[in-house]
């Protein structure tokens, strides 16, 4: 056997095969690829438009049934039939809140589908305003209802410039004061809630002075 003409065909039968695996093995890593990027466009489009359902319907829900009576009631606290009115609607509103509570929580799970971090980060800048509006409106200064249409106009608007490719509009001052004061009381509620859970830990005070053991 001439060895010295199989040899070049046998090594070029092999290099050939080893060439077509590393090609078919980079068409289909390539291939892979492109569905990824194809399941994840199509999950963006889809949180695109389940995120802005969202923030409409939680627009529309309109105000807490109690908040007119307790705006009134904020410039009359001395009017016990203010107050009364408050109690008596407390079942509307709760109903009205397990509502928003879903919505809110539908919403938050659409929005880690954003791959874009500054919109992802704007959008629950929005959420968590739209969640506090009607427990912090005393200190936000505005109805819970006016400050809720607010940060859901501009979760809008973000998720519109989104969609054109365009960049996310500033957030209005109003917006940023909104935000600082719920995260500030929040932080504050937390406070307490460890203060309390401190005190409770602590052995009860003898006023006798005696040693209880």
């Amino acid at each position: 056997m001439n060895w010295a003409a199989v040899v070049p065909v046998l090594v070029g039968t092999v290099l050939g095969g080893l060439i077509s695996l590393g090609t078919t093995f980079m068409t289909m890593r390539h291939q892979v690829r492109l569905e990824r990027q194809k399941r994840a466009e199509e999950r963006e489009r889809a949180a695109l438009a389940q995120a802005r359902e969202g923030f409409a319907r939680l627009q529309r829900m309109g105000a807490m049934p109690s908040q007119p009576v307790a705006l009134h009631h904020y410039r009359r606290p001395g009017d016990q039939g203010l107050f009364n009115k408050i109690i008596q609607l407390q079942d509307q509103d709760n109903a009205w809140e397990k509502q928003l509570r879903e919505l809110l929580l539908d919403l938050q799970i659409v929005i880690q589908d954003f791959s874009d971090d500054s919109l992802r980060a704007r959008l629950e800048d929005m959420h968590t305003i739209v969640g506090n509006a009607d427990h912090y409106w005393q200190y936000i200064g505005r109805s819970g209802s006016w400050t809720r249409s607010a940060a859901c106009r501009h979760a809008l608007e973000c998720l519109g410039r989104f969609s054109r490719g365009a960049p996310l509009p500033e957030k209005s001052e109003f917006l940023v004061d909104a935000l600082d004061t719920v995260e500030g009381q929040e932080e504050l509620l937390r406070w307490s809630y460890a203060d309390m859970a401190r005190e409770r830990k602590q052995p009860p005070s003898n006023p006798d002075g005696e040693d209880p053991s």
